[in-house]
């Protein structure tokens, strides 16, 4: 009885050309609670399978060889209506072989003629089950992908009526992520963009995400600072959902929440970012120069109960951009040997012109970039957008091999369309310059690094190289050196000479300590 029980309400679709099996079957499933469906061939079976399609079957147990057809052709029928319906084929002598080769539906059970009802009974428990688990899951892939639908939607809508412009690349490993961004208008002249990393990359994560970002709008809108949001988040997950600092929980859901925020007053020309835990943002002026956002970011939020969210501030008279991302960017740069800031570019890029990169395939964890447009309203485009920032010392002087494989592959990824004269120059300068500033520069100060940036202006086509090292420069004569080349030869001043006439033009300061270098494109 108990057995019988527990199967009332499934329901089975039994095909067979041959009334006494039919009955047989259907006779045997019905005393064990099946509800049965009867048909005598394939057109009769698709019939049936349609006027009952309210009422899902949760298994399908067929003949293989039938007048109308074969239960290769319905199975084969049915995928297309249901994917998630398991079957048996019962079969005759010798056509079990034939129909595992000529089966493309899926896996079945097979049963021999004449059928034995233990195993009739015994195979089709375990294809309801089957079914059952198939449709549980299909059921959870479907509410993940709306809420990825949901996420994607709340990521790609900016509803305020703000100065400044925000540009989104979101990429999840899978259909939802933990990966968010908000934006808040705070005034006429002010935004607030926060961008948050929720740790895994599943529906939990998902879901926490969809949570913090509805803790975040409360507070920003009751107007607490954001700050003072973070620290509460912070407490909350620590006693609330932590069930190591709340022994006495049994709910612990052991999540972090690494985030920053950008406060933006257009009016005063000035911007504040506050960091947990997150990747260091980007800061390029309209000329250019790059600063990273802060020195080092304090831990996520959920880790420890002290609030230890580090602040940047920065002036922006001439506007720039700020960059932001999550660490799966920077996980998936050090994958493919390129900078985090030329990868962030080349995936703006791609969504502008909506095309999904090649290499996206090879992420393991969820992606998400962000850049806030912080040129003054009706500014006009021009401003140099960042490509790579690096900062060496002196101990990276035997790897100036692989430092320049890194900074082709850089370009390549971020300008893909770069000409291979323009390359070579570039590579040739960067080359020169970056060994003269570790070796004199950083010898100086073994302590300070010589930095390398490299940015990008797309309507002018300038690439501009600048290389900044610690050291007190010298008194520099282009005129003297170019002399001494042209006499001598000499390998001391040939690299000098090529930084001086490669480029399109080269702004020397600080004695040769600092050296700026653009490359036009467009010129032959």
């Amino acid at each position: 009885m108990s057995n019988a029980a527990s199967q009332t309400g499934k329901r089975i679709l039994v095909v067979d050309d041959d009334a006494g099996i039919r009955l047989l079957i259907t006779h045997h499933l019905k005393k064990r609670g099946y509800d049965t469906v009867a048909a005598a061939g394939v057109k009769a079976a698709e019939e049936l399978f349609l006027q009952n399609s309210q009422t899902r079957f949760d298994a399908v147990v067929t003949d293989y060889l039938m007048p109308d057809g074969t239960g290769i052709d319905l199975l084969e029928w049915i995928k297309q209506h249901d994917n998630t319906l398991a079957a048996i084929f019962v079969t005759g002598v010798g056509e079990r072989d034939l129909v595992k080769r000529s089966l493309r539906t899926g896996a079945c059970d097979f049963l021999d003629k004449p059928v034995q009802i233990q195993l009739l009974v015994q195979a089709v428990a375990e294809a309801v089950d089957r079914t059952q688990r198939q449709r549980a899951l299909q059921d959870a892939e479907s509410s993940v992908q709306e809420v990825g639908r949901l996420q994607q939607f709340m990521l790609g809508s900016n509803p305020a009526t703000l100065p400044g412009t925000l540009e989104i690349c979101w990429h999840p490993k899978h259909a939802a992520g933990g990966d968010l961004v908000n934006v808040f208008s705070l005034g006429p002249e002010r935004l607030l963009v926060v961008v948050a990393d929720v740790s895994g990359h599943d529906l939990k994560a998902g879901f926490i995400s969809a949570f913090f970002q509805g803790v975040v709008r409360g507070m920003i809108e009751k107007g607490t600072p954001i700050n003072e949001v973070f620290s509460y988040f912070n407490r909350f997950l620590l006693r609330e959902w932590s069930g190591q600092n709340n022994p006495s929980s049994q709910f612990d859901v052991s999540a972090s929440v690494s985030a920053c925020a950008f406060d933006i007053d257009f009016a005063s020309e000035h911007f504040s970012v506050w960091n947990s835990g997150f990747p260091i943002p980007i800061f390029t002026d309209s000329l250019g120069k790059l600063r990273r956002c802060g020195e080092s970011a304090s831990h996520p939020l959920g880790w420890f109960d002290d609030d230890s969210a580090t602040l940047f501030e920065q002036d922006v008279e001439q506007g720039g951009f700020a960059y932001a991302w999550t660490d799966g960017l920077e996980d998936l740069a050090g994958q493919l040997e390129i900078s985090p800031m030329s990868l962030a570019e080349s995936l703006l890029k791609a969504r502008r012109d909506g095309v999904t990169p090649a290499f996206l395939k090879d992420c393991g964890d969820d992606i998400l970039v962000v850049r806030i447009n912080l040129m003054p309203k009706g500014t006009e485009p021009g401003a140099f957008q960042p490509l790579l920032f690096e900062e060496y010392f002196s101990a990276h002087g035997p790897r100036i091999d692989q430092l320049q494989s890194q900074w082709e592959r850089s370009l390549q990824t971020a300008i893909p369309a770069i000409p291979e004269s323009k390359m070579f120059d570039l590579l040739l300068c960067s080359r020169e310059a970056v060994i003269n500033g570790i070796k004199y520069g950083c010898a100086a100060n073994p302590n300070q690094p010589c930095s390398y940036e490299i940015t990008y202006q797309p309507e002018s086509q300038i690439v501009r190289v600048s290389i900044n090292d610690p050291g007190p420069g010298h008194a520099f004569d282009w005129s003297r050196y170019e002399k001494a080349a042209e006499e001598q030869l000499l390998d001391a001043h040939r690299g000098l000479i090529l930084m001086n006439r490669l480029p399109s033009r080269t702004m020397i300061e600080r004695g040769g300590a600092s050296v700026i270098m653009d490359f036009d494109l467009k010129q032959p």
